[in-house]
């Protein structure tokens, strides 16, 4: 997702997380070794996830500046942004998402809201990392997937579509050098400019 080996750049790995607000979109049970250790200090991190069941006590009760929301807060829906402020929350520096959204989004719909919600919810200056770009499709059957894959396609490429429209917006891929060699190994990275390009 970040494209830094731990091992070799730990230092490059501090720099994207302290002191940042981050949002984890679908995070799990992911982000132990962050939230275990005391070598990370993120000003926030909060875990945005519809399918999470529940939450483990120690890593909550551990950090302060870990939050975990409750299963009715889904970043696919038109209430998202206000149930956020609801629960204290404004803008993040850094988005995350892993294997989460857009893969399991089941309409366009639904991926369209997504980045529309995301976008409002990213500082000026900050940064969605998506990783993979694509769909879970290992439980459709042939036919579902017929279905739905152009949908789901059109969904993605109008969404983003209306972010590179945005002057505020660049978009790149990053190629995550362990994985090089596979197809799926590029994670969307979507900046949001701190200051706008001047129009005149």
């Amino acid at each position: 997702l970040l494209g830094i080996d731990p091992e070799k750049n730990f230092g490059a790995l501090r720099e994207v997380i302290d002191g940042k607000r981050i949002l984890l979109v679908g995070g799990g049970r992911s982000l132990g070794d962050v939230t275990s250790s005391r070598l990370f200090a993120p000003k926030a991190l909060v875990n945005v996830d519809p399918f999470l069941p529940y939450e483990n006590i120690k890593r909550t009760s551990a950090k302060d500046y870990y939050d975990s929301l409750p299963l009715h807060v889904d970043p696919t829906k038109r209430d998202f942004i206000t149930e956020m402020h609801d629960h204290g929350h404004g803008t993040f520096d850094e988005i995350w998402a892993t294997f989460s959204i857009p893969n399991y989004c089941k309409t366009a719909e639904e991926i369209e809201v997504f980045f529309e919600n995301i976008y409002e919810m990213l500082a000026p200056g900050g940064y969605i990392r998506i990783y993979p770009v694509g769909f879970y499709t290992e439980k459709m059957t042939e036919e579902e997937l017929a279905e739905r894959a152009d949908e789901l396609g059109r969904g993605l490429l109008s969404a983003l579509g209306k972010l590179a429209e945005k002057d505020d917006i660049e978009m790149s891929a990053q190629n995550n050098s362990s994985r090089s060699s596979r197809r799926d190994s590029l994670t969307l990275l979507i900046h949001k400019l701190a200051n706008q390009p001047d129009k005149s």
